[in-house]
Parts: structure tokens; C-alpha cells; sequence
């Protein structure tokens, strides 16, 4: 049986090959930018003289301040950091990652992520996190297993700068109850979609814990990030 990391290299090699770009619907007066960490339906284009780059706790580069849709056009941003952490070995770190991992085996949760979103408008409104999916060949998608059901918890904080980002790290922050759920199972099967998990507060920082949530199910799932995939918040001004 092939290994996770042959299918991920042959579909890197898949995904390289494409460069179109999915056709995205937008309310009248609006058009769909993709650029950094823009990726939604503005009235002009937010890639044109675009802030300068700001550093971000806890990230792998610089971020963009993100720009303020008007209206009703809605940004989906990228995370400015992704770490994987271990339950089973909760002082272990592997970070910053580029993209979702989740794994159950032998009934217990194994990898997990803590997600790091910042740079978002402190006018921001009806802000929520989920995840999206662009075309099967702009993708590295791989999902195995049996149920891809992932509860997504807010962090009040994260460590800081220099400091290893372990379950045990995070265990300070991690007070609070599930908001909700995604769903990964099957996805892989199917075109561009977008999928929204929970609302939240908004805030110019925000911090996620992802982890699947039937530990009998031995599942992995694995979604390259990048401008079309990947974690998302998404949000309104």
C-alpha cells in the first residue's frame, strides 16, 4: 500500500501541473481578488499598493494587514502560523507547518494543530473559522479513514516568541469549551468548496486548537495551505 508521503509527493507533482484558478460567484459591483493573503470579492483590488508587511508573533514570515471588505464582499485569510502538536507527546513540537495534518491512530488523538491567525482589522464583524478547498488539481488533499468530524476550540493566548509550541505549552490557553465542528470526510472527492465551522468574536489576534474528535476512527487527513486552501477566517467590516 502506498505511503502518505508517495501520495502527497505524486499529487505535489499533479497539483504543480494546473494554474487555473476556480471560477468564484461575487455580488453585483464586486469582483474576486486572490493575492497573499487576499482571497475574496472586493470593490477594487486590494492587490494593488497593498500595506507593507508587518511581523507577527509566532509566524514563519511576515503578514500582510489584511484589507477591509465594504459592503457585503467578504476575506477569507490565511493563518500567519500552523503547528502540529502531540498528545501522546505533548513536550514534542513541529512548526511552523504549511498545512492541515490531523491524525488518530491506536485510539488515542496523535497530531493535532494549533492555528495562528493575526493582522485582521480591528474593524472586522461577523468573523468565522473553517477551512476551503480549490479545484482537485490545485490541491494536495488526502483524507483516510473513517470519520473526519474536527472540533475546533479558541486559545486565549499562544506562546510566545522563542517559546516551543507543545500540547503541554498550550495547556495554559486551552480553557475553553469546543465552538464547533468541520467535517473532512469525503471532501477529498470533490471540487471547490469552502466550509465554515464556527462563528467567533472578532479580533486583530486570534488562536484555534483543531483536533479529530473520534479517536477509534484511525484517520489523517492532510490539505496543502496556501492562497485556495487550507484554514480560513473569514470575515465582514
Amino acid at each position: 500500500m502506498p505511503s502518505l508521503a508517495s501520495i502527497v509527493a505524486s499529487a505535489v507533482v499533479l497539483a504543480a501541473a494546473a494554474s487555473a484558478v476556480p471560477t468564484q460567484h461575487c455580488a453585483p459591483g464586486t469582483s474576486w481578488f486572490s493575492c497573499g493573503h487576499y482571497a475574496g470579492c472586493f470593490d477594487a483590488d486590494p492587490c494593488i499598493a497593498a500595506p507593507s508587511p508587518t511581523p507577527s508573533s509566532s509566524s514563519s514570515s511576515p503578514v500582510l494587514a489584511a484589507a477591509c471588505p465594504t459592503g457585503t464582499a467578504s476575506i477569507d485569510i490565511a493563518p500567519s502560523a500552523i503547528h502540529d502538536i502531540f498528545p501522546e507527546r505533548p513536550s514534542h513540537a513541529r512548526g511552523p507547518v504549511s498545512g492541515i495534518h490531523l491524525e488518530t491512530f491506536s485510539n488515542a488523538s496523535q497530531v493535532e494543530q494549533a492555528v495562528v491567525f493575526t493582522g485582521i482589522p480591528a474593524a472586522a464583524k461577523s468573523c468565522a473559522v473553517g477551512w476551503k478547498q480549490a479545484g482537485r488539481l490545485e490541491r494536495v488533499f488526502v483524507f483516510r479513514g473513517s470519520d473526519g468530524v474536527t472540533g475546533v476550540r479558541q486559545l486565549s493566548g499562544f506562546p510566545s516568541d522563542g517559546e516551543r509550541v507543545t500540547h503541554d505549552s498550550l495547556q495554559h490557553f486551552d480553557t475553553a469549551d469546543e465552538l464547533g465542528a468541520l467535517d473532512f470526510a469525503n471532501w477529498d472527492e470533490t471540487g471547490a468548496a469552502g466550509h465554515v465551522g464556527a462563528t467567533v468574536d472578532c479580533a486583530e489576534s486570534m488562536y484555534f486548537k483543531f483536533a479529530l474528535r473520534n479517536v477509534e476512527s484511525e484517520t489523517r487527513v492532510f490539505l496543502g495551505q496556501d492562497d485556495v486552501n487550507g484554514w480560513v477566517i473569514s470575515y465582514t467590516c
